[in-house]
């Protein structure tokens, strides 16, 4: 090796060194997100406004991310529970589970709060179809119009949930709900 050579990897060891070296993108605080619950007027608007529609489960496990905000009922916290993609209805997920965020109230206020219509909270287990949006800078999605984007399935069939979703969803299959879909893009 020449001394030419020895100079340059000196001098490469020493500006390493020095130069500050940029992280990865850390995920940011979760506490700190704040969803969105604004309603859409029509299913074509929930499919548009759906950067993914996926059929799968959530999964059991869930993290809770108290968020340091008093409700008239308690605190609200965010919930980051994995979705498990059976299928893909509209949209690319980069793997599978994806991990969705929500957010509710603790304690749990009683049925009748009007909280209960705009705060999700967590999800049971059970086959779903939801519709997402990503969560800017992060790898999160979140539900798009709340209670509208979300249909649980019973024998194979879309439920429409009294809080929220779209009549026109109700008893249709997966694949009905596909066709529906690629008809409103």
């Amino acid at each position: 090796m020449s001394i030419r050579q020895m100079v340059s990897i000196f001098i490469a060891f020493i500006l390493f060194g020095i130069l500050p070296v940029t992280p990865l993108a850390a995920q940011p605080d979760i506490s700190k997100i704040r969803l969105q619950h604004v309603p859409v007027t029509t299913e074509t608007e929930l499919t548009r406004s759906a950067d993914l529609i996926v059929y799968g489960h959530f999964d059991t496990r869930m993290e809770t991310f108290p968020t340091g905000i008093k409700l008239s009922a308690g605190e609200l916290v965010n919930y980051v529970q994995p979705f498990r993609i059976h299928e893909t209805l509209k949209g690319r997920a980069e793997r599978s589970p994806i991990r969705i965020v929500t957010d509710g109230v603790e304690p749990l206020p009683p049925p009748a709060n009007p909280l209960n219509l705009t705060y999700t909270g967590p999800f049971a287990e059970g086959e779903y179809v939801v519709f997402l949006r990503r969560v800017p800078n992060t790898k999160l999605y979140s539900l798009v119009g709340s209670w509208q984007s979300i249909y649980p399935l019973l024998g194979g069939k879309l439920i429409t949930l009294r809080e929220g979703g779209f009549a026109a969803y109700n008893g249709l299959t997966v694949d009905e709900l596909k066709r529906k879909v690629a008809a409103n893009q």
